[in-house]
């Protein structure tokens, strides 16, 4: 989980963060959305780069896959680097998963997405679509936009994040929440104190395996 940033101000303009996932069927499932979408992002006049944060075990694999992409994309693997990156965002679009709280932390906005496969989407109406960002979870409210479905697309991801790179006052009222996200973690709930938040998240998680599959 990434280090709280000390301002809960939002950008003006930066660099998009691009997340999505790191397992392979959420790459298989997520990485043409993005592919489509980066030209559009790119030439909006407040992006100032594409960043797509990864791990080192996949490099490779991604620097092969951007290479086809219509727009440059910088790869960032390194963790410090990861965090400056975070500091200077303008918002992200990423993959439900625990860096959605890592981005919260961090105070930067998002979109967050999941194409479904066919088990999971069936899974996922079967709960009565509950919310799959833990933000949105822990607040209790939808604080981040989320797009989950089985026929997801770039055009619906395009209209969400673009509204948002666009939105100074939505990037804003995001950061604020993960201000008061912020304070939560940090204080804790009663009658639990600090270990509720942090049982809590491991228990929410453990409880989105049933939707979120390889």
């Amino acid at each position: 989980m990434g280090e709280s940033s000390k301002t809960g101000e939002v950008h003006d303009s930066g660099p998009l963060i691009l997340l999505p996932g790191s397992r392979g069927g959420e790459l298989r499932r997520h990485l043409p959305i993005m592919r489509e979408l980066a030209l559009e992002l790119a030439k909006q006049p407040n992006v100032t780069e594409l960043v797509l944060p990864t791990l080192p075990s996949l490099r490779a694999r991604l620097t092969q896959e951007i290479q086809s992409w219509p727009t440059a994309v910088t790869l960032v693997d390194d963790r410090v680097k990861r965090q400056q990156l975070y500091s200077k965002a303008i918002a992200a679009v990423c993959v439900s998963g625990t860096v959605t709280l890592e981005l919260a932390m961090a105070r930067v906005p998002m979109a967050v997405i999941y194409a479904l496969d066919a088990h999971q989407a069936r899974v996922f109406e079967r709960l009565g679509k509950p919310a799959v960002s833990l933000p949105n979870i822990i607040l209790g409210r939808n604080v981040v936009p989320e797009l989950v479905s089985r026929d997801l697309s770039s055009e619906m991801v395009g209209t969400t994040l673009l509204d948002l790179i666009g939105n100074k006052k939505a990037r804003q009222a995001q950061v604020d929440a993960f201000s008061e996200l912020a304070e939560l973690m940090e204080a804790g709930q009663p009658p639990h104190g600090k270990e509720d938040p942090a049982e809590q998240i491991l228990s929410l998680w453990r409880n989105q395996r049933l939707l979120i599959g390889s």
